[in-house]
C-alpha cells in the first residue's frame, strides 16, 4: 500500500501534467514542473529544463559559449536519459531489450512522437497515453502476428486516445481497402492534420472512404504514395479533396494523363503548395496541365520525376507563364536532353526557381552550357545534375556561368568529369563523387 506522502506527490504531479497538456505550446508550465522535479531531486527536472532551453533559439544577449557547452553536455547524455525516462513505455512497446532502438521522440522534455505496433496500440492505447500524455504523432508498425486486417483497423478506430493525435503514419503495412475503410470510420480522428499512407495497397475505394470521413476536412498533408489509386482515385481527390490540404503526395500510383488533368482543374486544390506526381505516366500533357493550371494557384513545389516528359513537353513547359510561380521543380528521370534543357534555360518564366533537380535527364555538355547562360535563373540556389553525361567541357561552362549568380548547392555526382579544378574553385561544396561510374552504379 502506498503511503500518504507518495499518494500526495503523485496527485500533485498529475496536476502539473494536466497544466502542461492544457497549454502544450507554452514553456512556462513545463519549466515550473521541471523546477518542482529538481527540488525533489528528480533528474527529469534538468532534462526537461535543458530540452526547453535548447528547443528555442538563443535569446538576445545570451552567452553563446555557455549555450554551446550546454548543447555539447546534453548531447553526451541525451540518448541515455531518453531511454531511462521512457523505460516503462519501452517495456509496454516490447522494445526494452533493444538498446539502439529509439521509438520515442522527445520534444521539450516529453514524448510527442512514437513508433508502435498496431496491435499494441489497439490493446493498450490508454496505458501508452498515460505514459506519454503529450503524444501527438503515431507511426504504426506491423502487428506481431497476422496482417493489418479489418478487425485490427476496427479495433484501432475505436480507441478514444486517437483524439489527441495530429499526425498518423500507416506506412508499408500491406494495408488494403477493407482494413483502411474500417480505420477511417473512427469518430476519434477530428484532430488529425497529417496522414501518411505510403506503400500500401489502397485503391480508389480507400480514397473515397477517406474523403467522405469527417476528419478529412482538417487535413493539411495527405500522402498516398506507392498505392493503386489510378485515375479514378485522382478524380476522386479532384472532386472532394480537403479544402485546406497544402501537401499532396501521389507518386507511384498509376495515374495517367486523365488523372493529372482532373487534378489540374480542381478548385478544391487551391491551397496545395507541394504536389508530388513522381513515377506516374502523366506525360507531356499531364505535366503541362498542372503547371498551366489556374486552379493550383498556390503551387510552389512540383515533383514530376520519371513521368514521361519529353522534348515537346519541355518546350511547352518552358513557354508556360504558369512556371513563374514554381520555386522548386523536380524534373529528373525524363527525356529532356540538351534541347529540352536549352528551352528551359531560355525561358523567361523561371525567375522564381530556387531549386531545380535534373537527375538522369540525358543531359550533356551542350545543355549544361545553355543552362550556364540562362536568362532568368538568378534566384537558383540548388541544382541537381546527377547521373547525366556531363564532361570537363560542361563543368568548365558551369564554372564560368554568368546566369547562375545565386547557385550554392551543386550535385554533379556520377557524370564524366575528370578535371575537378575549375568547378571546385567556383563551387567548393559541389558533389563530384562517382565520375565515370554512372552505368555501373545504376
Amino acid at each position: 500500500m502506498l503511503g500518504p506522502m507518495i499518494v500526495t506527490a503523485r496527485a500533485e504531479e498529475r496536476e502539473w501534467i494536466d497544466r502542461i497538456v492544457a497549454a502544450p505550446d507554452d514553456d512556462a508550465p513545463r519549466l515550473a514542473y521541471a523546477e518542482w522535479l529538481r527540488r525533489r531531486g528528480d533528474p527529469r527536472g534538468d532534462f526537461i529544463r535543458t530540452h526547453c532551453i535548447l528547443a528555442r533559439g538563443p535569446a538576445e544577449g545570451e552567452d553563446l559559449d555557455a549555450r554551446r557547452r550546454l548543447e555539447e553536455a546534453f548531447a553526451q547524455v541525451r540518448s541515455a536519459q531518453e531511454q531511462a525516462f521512457s523505460r516503462e513505455l519501452r517495456e509496454l512497446l516490447g522494445v526494452a531489450d533493444q538498446a539502439n532502438y529509439y521509438p520515442a521522440r522527445f520534444v521539450r522534455g516529453f514524448v510527442e512522437s512514437l513508433i508502435v505496433r498496431a496491435d499494441v496500440f489497439a490493446a493498450a492505447a490508454d496505458r501508452i497515453v498515460a505514459l506519454a500524455p503529450l503524444l501527438r504523432s503515431v507511426d504504426f508498425n506491423r502487428p506481431a502476428q497476422g496482417p493489418f486486417d479489418g478487425a485490427l483497423g476496427r479495433a484501432i478506430a475505436g480507441r478514444r486516445e486517437l483524439a489527441a493525435l495530429t499526425s498518423v503514419r500507416l506506412f508499408s503495412l500491406d494495408l488494403g481497402d477493407e482494413a483502411f475503410t474500417e480505420f477511417v470510420r473512427s469518430s476519434h480522428l477530428g484532430g488529425l492534420r497529417e496522414l501518411d499512407l505510403g506503400a500500401n495497397q489502397l485503391g480508389p475505394a480507400s480514397v473515397e472512404a477517406l474523403l467522405a470521413a469527417p476528419f478529412a476536412a482538417g487535413l493539411a498533408s495527405l500522402e498516398l504514395w506507392r498505392n493503386r489509386i489510378g485515375d479514378d482515385g485522382a478524380r476522386a481527390i479532384a472532386a472532394a479533396a480537403p479544402p485546406g490540404v497544402r501537401r499532396l503526395r501521389l507518386d507511384g500510383n498509376r495515374i495517367g494523363r486523365p488523372g493529372a488533368v482532373a487534378l489540374a482543374g480542381s478548385p478544391r486544390l487551391g491551397s496545395v503548395t507541394e504536389l508530388c506526381l513522381t513515377q506516374n505516366p502523366i506525360g507531356d500533357d499531364g505535366v503541362c496541365a498542372i503547371v498551366e493550371s489556374e486552379a493550383l494557384a498556390a503551387l510552389r513545389t512540383l515533383h514530376v520525376y520519371e513521368v514521361g516528359l519529353g522534348l515537346a513537353g519541355a518546350r511547352r513547359l518552358a513557354a508556360s507563364p504558369g512556371l513563374a510561380r514554381i520555386e522548386a521543380l523536380e524534373l529528373g528521370g525524363n527525356g529532356l536532353g540538351d534541347e529540352g534543357l536549352a528551352a528551359l534555360a531560355a525561358s523567361p518564366h523561371t525567375r522564381g526557381l530556387v531549386r531545380l533537380d535534373l537527375e538522369g535527364s540525358e543531359l550533356g555538355d551542350a545543355g549544361v552550357a545553355a543552362l550556364a547562360g540562362a536568362r532568368a535563373l538568378g534566384r537558383l540556389h540548388e541544382l541537381g545534375l546527377r547521373y547525366n553525361r556531363i564532361s570537363d567541357a560542361g563543368a568548365a561552362a558551369l564554372a564560368a556561368a554568368t546566369g547562375l549568380p545565386a547557385l550554392v548547392e551543386l550535385d554533379l555526382a556520377y557524370n564524366d568529369i575528370m578535371d575537378h579544378r575549375a568547378i571546385e574553385a567556383r563551387f567548393p561544396w559541389a558533389n563530384l563523387v562517382g565520375q565515370s561510374m554512372r552505368e555501373w552504379m545504376r
